[in-house]
């Protein structure tokens, strides 16, 4: 199960299943059901929104959150520049392991799992695992 943990140091398990892309959907008006069109334009552009992206999270997350009493504003006050880092490859993967086989291997094909150089500056994640690089321009999936 992928996480990501926020800056006041909570663990954030992601869980995806149909009742939470529903919530989701009903809450922040992002589909995950468009993640693979247009070499998941959609997906890419919610996982570089700086709103967009911690809105689905708490959506994500809320039932973890109520049972720690974290309020939605706690929750977003905990996210900085590393929680992004951070949180995004976790729910690409998230999604990814969600899909089902064939689309699985669509969404791991555009992710692209590169080594992480702090000293670049290149505006890849960081953090001690590899991470994707959240700010490229999305691929063609092959067939």
């Amino acid at each position: 199960m992928e996480s990501f943990k926020d800056s006041a140091g909570r663990q954030w398990q992601l869980t995806i299943n149909v009742a939470a892309i529903r919530r989701v959907r009903e809450q922040t008006g992002f589909e995950f059901g468009t993640c693979l069109e247009e070499d998941g334009q959609a997906f890419f552009a919610m996982l570089n929104n700086l709103e967009l992206l911690p809105a689905v999270l708490w959506e994500l997350v809320r039932g973890q959150a109520q049972d720690a009493g974290v309020r939605q504003d706690q929750f977003f006050d905990a996210f900085n520049g590393e929680v992004f880092d951070d949180a995004a490859p976790a729910l690409q993967r998230a999604f990814a392991f969600f899909c089902p086989t064939p689309y699985r291997q669509a969404m791991l094909n555009m992710m692209e799992m590169d080594p992480i150089d702090a000293s670049t500056g290149n505006g890849k994640a960081s953090s001690s695992r590899q991470e994707l690089d959240v700010t490229r321009e999305p691929t063609a999936i092959e067939s």
